[in-house]
């Protein structure tokens, strides 16, 4: 049994609470925060078209934080793939290089190397 009946479903909600976020990140003096960009959010079928949505949510993220004088570190991949990738066979699969470039192209003007951050690729 767990205090209050909480539970892990929503987590630190950091879609919904990035302004906050950003507010204490200020309050903290922090100078740097590294954040992802899920992968599946803004390339729903792994290729092919961009969701629209899921990039203005990063470059809200990233406009938040960079008004908080805190400077965004990127992470384009950070283990999640989108479902119909996987289904393909993901990282085993050997065209999975030719589709890793989607997401962090599709990035650039959206979220900080447009703003002078270059962003990084997490390890598989």
């Amino acid at each position: 049994m767990v205090k209050n009946g909480d539970n892990g479903d929503i987590a630190c909600d950091g879609y919904h609470r990035y302004k906050e976020d950003a507010a204490l990140m200020r309050q903290l003096n922090l100078n740097a925060y590294r954040y992802s960009i899920a992968w599946p959010r803004i390339q729903p079928n792994g290729t092919g078209p961009v969701n629209q949505k899921g990039l203005d949510h990063y470059k809200r993220v990233t406009d938040a934080i960079l008004e908080a004088n805190v400077r965004p570190l990127v992470t384009l991949y950070h283990w999640d793939i989108p479902q119909a990738l996987v289904d393909k066979g993901g990282w085993a699969n050997r065209d999975m290089v030719a589709w890793v470039p989607g997401p962090p192209c599709d990035c650039r003007h959206e979220t900080p190397p447009a703003r002078g951050c270059l962003p990084t690729l997490r390890r598989a």
